[in-house]
């Protein structure tokens, strides 16, 4: 297999469950495509699990139970460990302030809602893709 071809099953995608009708969606598009995924009930252990799990992409709604997606994707952004796993925040339209604030607290992609199944199989690809790009990259640089 080329180096450039992405394996559909080495995709690994997490989720903040915070909204059942966006988990279903999010988990029929991982299933159709033969992701991966991992569902987390809450954030407080977010870090660590993507540290854990090295998902290519973490899908956050900007409402959660028991935080704020906009701080969550900024904390993953800020993180080391983290900073290099897309996140795909998504939320019901509000107008411009509402993509001013996800980009601002540095998201790879805001999706409106209701999520776009398609959209959304493309952005985790290629977000997989990229990921997967840059981390060749590294190892051929090597330390430093």
């Amino acid at each position: 297999m080329p180096r450039s071809e992405l394996v559909q099953s080495d995709v690994r995608v997490l989720v903040v469950h915070s909204d059942a009708a966006d988990l279903a969606v999010v988990a029929s598009v991982v299933a159709a495509h033969g992701f991966g995924l991992r569902v987390l009930e809450s954030s407080d252990r977010l870090i660590s699990e993507v540290i854990g799990y090295q998902p290519d992409a973490v899908v956050l709604d900007v409402v959660q139970r028991d935080s704020d997606g906009y701080e969550l994707c900024r904390a993953l952004k800020n993180e080391p460990g983290t900073a290099g796993v897309a996140v795909i925040l998504t939320g019901s339209f509000d107008g411009p302030e509402a993509w001013r604030r996800a980009f601002a607290a540095g998201c790879d992609d805001f999706l409106e809602k209701p999520i776009p199944r398609h959209m959304l199989a493309h952005r985790l690809r290629s977000f997989a893709r990229l990921r997967r790009a840059w981390q060749r990259d590294a190892r051929r640089r090597g330390p430093g």
